[in-house]
């Protein structure tokens, strides 16, 4: 995660996944491969090391950025300019699916020190009037009491309190007024109708729908019909999009991948029973998320407020679509005696600088 060259060009299209799950996201990890959970997790670092042409990815588990840290501390990684911890969080109330609503927190990797205090203990769930923090002890305990169980087996307890715990929309905002939090978070909510905010139907959780919408600053999702809407080109004009949920939205994608087979690779046909990815992946349908700003935290926090010209997601490099001029270097020929910053041979200055062609 070291590049020396990393903000030569500035913001330049580049394609980030946002969401890699890792073996410790406990309530979908058994499609991992390895016979030990060791092994299951250099297969995964291996994997991880052999991925090119995405500068950013962000590691994700469930109420927990356990894999984040194991990843960082662990996989010796020099592929990625960055790598983000992405916690995904259960919320009420349930869609029409009876499933709780998708939410991600995107943390900048400057705060992963303080979330253990800050967040984490900091979200609670109330079970049998006794409350339980967003913590492995705490989730195990859960586990427990609700299996009804105090001897249940460590790991199936921990798995039975995270299936249990959610979050409220009261909690997080009341977590979020921590200044420090709230200026390294980037609250992501998904829009699948399955377990998506969109999958709340009723006309009587309407408002509960909208104020989902305003707590979080980007939507996951590949849909364009999406990011046509959130921006104010749908059904809702601009004005009522702002109205509704406090501005104008970026959506973003990533692979979601709980397997080795799957991570980077966003295809849209992925659940259709007659694709197979491995086999025909001539057929894919990949929904890459390119964001056009620097492999930074402040970067992706830059997609908030220029949601319409930094974030695409398509198949390919929307550079490719860009039909005006662009000064991509600049070359200056000094005096072969003159000696500017130490450096005696001249070099050229790489640009990302856009302009109209008249």
């Amino acid at each position: 995660m070291n590049n020396p060259n990393l903000h030569l060009r500035g913001s330049v299209w580049r394609k980030w996944d946002l969401h890699v799950h890792s073996p410790a996201s406990v309530l979908n990890s058994t499609q991992f491969t390895g016979r030990t959970e060791e092994e299951k997790w250099q297969n995964f670092y291996a994997k991880l090391r052999s991925i090119l042409g995405f500068p950013v990815i962000g590691i994700t588990d469930y109420f927990s950025i356990e894999g984040y840290r194991k990843v960082v501390a662990e996989a010796g990684l020099t592929n990625f300019d960055l790598i983000l911890p992405n916690v995904e969080l259960r919320i009420l109330p349930v869609t029409d699916s009876d499933r709780p609503i998708n939410l991600h927190v995107i943390f900048n990797p400057s705060v992963v020190e303080d979330l253990d205090s800050k967040f984490f203990s900091s979200l609670e769930f109330t079970y049998n009037s006794e409350v339980y923090k967003c913590i492995r002890t705490d989730l195990i305990k859960l586990g427990r009491k609700y299996k009804n169980n105090n001897s249940l087996d460590e790991e199936a307890a921990y798995k039975a309190g995270a299936e249990q715990f959610k979050a409220t929309i009261e909690g997080l905002r009341k977590i979020f007024q921590d200044k420090v939090l709230a200026e390294n978070s980037i609250i992501v909510v998904s829009n699948s109708s399955g377990d998506g905010n969109s999958g709340i139907q009723h006309s009587s959780l309407a408002s509960t729908r909208e104020e989902i919408y305003r707590l979080a600053r980007l939507i996951f999702s590949g849909n364009p019909s999406d990011r046509a809407y959130f921006l104010g080109e749908g059904t809702d004009n601009e004005e009522e999009i702002k109205r509704k949920y406090g501005g104008l939205k970026a959506c973003v994608h990533g692979s979601d991948s709980h397997n080795l087979e799957n991570m980077c690779k966003p295809c849209s046909k992925r659940t259709e029973a007659r694709h197979n990815c491995a086999v025909s992946s001539s057929e894919c349908d990949m929904r890459f998320c390119w964001i056009k700003a620097d492999s930074t935290f402040e970067g992706l926090k830059q997609i908030i407020y220029e949601p319409e010209l930094r974030v695409r997601v398509q198949q390919d490099n929307p550079s490719e679509e860009e039909t005006y001029a662009k000064i991509e270097k600049l070359e200056v020929d000094f005096p072969s005696d003159l000696k500017i910053k130490d450096k005696e041979s001249n070099e050229a200055i790489p640009f990302c600088i856009q302009g109209k062609q008249e």
